[in-house]
């Protein structure tokens, strides 16, 4: 029998839950056997675990799962005791302090195209960060081809080095393009000073592309092209396209203009046209792949 079988037995994945079952028993005296929400935090997990592991070991396999996933229940459980107990708390103080404690958190988004010059691209970003924490919820990205991120139900996202486990949920279609959310299983908090690291990663828990996806202009021209007036913009090795829209910076990533692509004809992208400065020299980045992460964070 080869690895792959015995580790997806149905016998070695009911044993190996059991065992993390007592575990967690044993930690947090609670019986997490015929919980559906961990039996799927579990099942999430298991595949991927043997998807990034190198060895031909089964023992190796197991006790990988066991410490992984273990870690992931136990903390679950844990945070989730933490916001009882405020909770149980805040009630016997004041009937209105549950509605208090709500109050203290609220959503914000972050976005891959505020990320600092620095960055490498929109799946491995940085960006300044006001908060001390963030609770992940959800994420939002464009269906790209050939992408290695869409070729399996569950991504993960890495926080300051935390890799937090998303799975798909659904997708919504404008005009022709596909736009995918993921969420998230477990209520993790991220502790974060001042800057926040970010990687978008597959299944596999690599990053889909290692390289920048900043485009410097090399030339902006305005023409008439068929009676129509447009800006030329000259860029090298690209992948924009029809309908793309387009972010043009100078130093920083903070975006001056938004340009909507016409036509492509090989290094010639001609934009609408705008009555921008054609002095500055110019990058910019298609603001139509821009990823959107909702956290929610305690105020």
């Amino acid at each position: 029998m080869s690895l792959y079988d015995m580790y997806f037995s149905k016998k070695n994945k009911n044993y190996i839950f059991e065992i993390i079952s007592k575990i967690v028993k044993d930690e947090c005296d609670i019986d997490i056997i015929n919980d559906k929400k961990y039996i799927n935090i579990y099942t999430l997990h298991y595949s991927t675990i043997f998807d990034k592991n190198n060895t031909e070991v089964l023992s190796e396999l197991n006790s990988d799962v066991i410490n992984t996933i273990g870690e992931i229940i136990i903390n679950d459980i844990r945070n989730n005791k933490n916001d009882n107990i405020i909770n149980k708390t805040e009630k016997k103080i004041n009937h209105n302090s549950l509605q208090n404690f709500e109050k203290s958190k609220k959503k914000i988004i972050l976005y891959s195209t505020n990320r600092n010059i620095n960055s490498l691209n929109r799946y491995k970003f940085n960006i300044n960060y006001e908060y001390n924490n963030l609770f992940p919820k959800y994420i939002t990205l464009l269906k790209e081809e050939n992408n290695s991120l869409f070729t399996n139900p569950n991504i993960y996202v890495s926080f300051n080095d935390n890799n937090i486990l998303f799975k798909y949920k659904n997708k919504q279609i404008l005009d022709d393009k596909e736009f995918y959310t993921y969420e998230t299983i477990t209520d993790e908090k991220i502790d974060c000073f001042e800057k926040l690291d970010i990687e978008i990663k597959n299944h596999l828990m690599n990053i889909p592309i290692i390289y920048s996806d900043i485009y410097l202009i090399n030339n902006i021209k305005k023409i008439n092209y068929k009676n129509n007036n447009y800006l030329c913009l000259d860029i090298n090795n690209h992948d924009i396209k029809i309908n793309d829209e387009l972010g043009l910076f100078i130093n920083d990533i903070k975006i001056i203009y938004h340009l909507f692509v016409k036509k492509v004809m090989k290094n010639f992208i001609l934009v609408n046209y705008s009555d921008i400065n054609l002095e500055n020299n110019y990058s910019c980045i298609q603001v139509n792949k821009n990823i959107s992460i909702t956290v929610d964070v305690e105020i």
